[in-house]
């Protein structure tokens, strides 16, 4: 009977491992790429007027309506001479001397601040870029002051995240900074510090929301600080000050108060005139110290 052979089986090839691709690099070159192809796309221009005021929480607050009308001279660079512009929207160009006599400029509405030119409208951008109203223009006449300007949004965009920024620290400021360095900006900014901790903070807070920069710097002014021990002392009755002197508890005359001038203002001159300032805040603490852990 023959000998029945097994077949081995094919030693198998060597199969090649599968590109192993870092998660961080998938997520970034997707990003990428969706980043360059948005880029490609045309882009709105916006337009911002120059003049507004301040909320109550520090927000940009503008007229609902502002008209402009679309004609200026501006100076042509290139030409070297003075030319005349206006916008119509049945013109591709904006200059008079190429368009019909009969064409009308148009009035140009910014709403609530803003004025939005569609890529799809480049006569308007070149308009608006040129004029002599526009701020950014280097060419511009000062036979009138600027009124608006263009929004870079990548310039924006850096604004707005260090606005943020600001007043994420004036917040952190309001929340956790020590009780020394709170309660004499409190008193100074006139915040009744009789109250629960936790008020007098949300106190800060909404003054720090409402101007961050501001608030910030009150950390390091030393003048408004010591207004504020001040006005903690006279609490204690560390001191005396009225609208026409200011005197220690025992009577004595620390400065009279000229006829008109704000009292701790007069106060923090007058040391200062003296080159008492440093002295006279620690005398002040350390007084303050000896009768609160009294």
């Amino acid at each position: 009977m023959a000998k029945k052979v097994i077949a081995k089986p094919a030693t198998p090839s060597a199969v090649a491992k599968p590109t192993q691709v870092k998660t961080t690099e998938l997520y970034s070159k997707a990003w990428k790429n969706s980043f360059e192809e948005k880029a490609k796309l045309p882009k709105p221009v916006i337009f911002e007027l120059t003049k507004h005021t301040r909320g109550r929480k520090g927000e940009k607050v503008f007229p609902v309506s502002a008209f402009f009308e679309a004609r200026d001279i501006i100076f042509d660079p290139e030409t070297g001479q003075r030319r005349e512009i206006r916008y119509c929207k049945n013109e591709p160009s904006i200059y008079m001397e190429d368009q019909a006599s009969y064409s009308k400029s148009e009035i140009i509405r910014f709403q609530n601040g803003v004025v939005v030119a569609m890529p799809n409208n480049p006569a308007l951008i070149k308009f608006l870029r040129i004029s002599n109203l526009c701020k950014g223009n280097p060419n511009r006449l000062a036979d009138k002051p600027a009124a608006f300007y263009e929004i870079k949004p990548t310039v924006a965009a850096k604004l707005n995240i260090q606005e943020e920024i600001t007043v994420l620290d004036a917040v952190s400021l309001a929340l956790r900074a020590p009780l020394e360095k709170v309660m004499p900006i409190a008193k100074y900014l006139n915040i009744d510090t009789t109250r629960a901790v936790v008020e007098i903070r949300q106190d800060l807070k909404s003054m720090a929301n409402k101007n961050a920069k501001a608030f910030i710097e009150l950390f390091d002014n030393k003048e408004a600080i010591l207004k504020g021990t001040i006005k903690t002392a006279e609490e204690y009755k560390i001191i005396s000050v009225t609208p026409e002197k200011i005197q220690w508890d025992n009577g004595s005359l620390i400065c009279g108060v000229p006829l008109g001038a704000e009292p701790y203002q007069a106060l923090i001159d007058y040391i200062k005139e003296k080159g008492e300032f440093e002295s006279f805040n620690s005398t002040l603490e350390k007084k303050l110290n000896d009768i609160i852990n009294s």
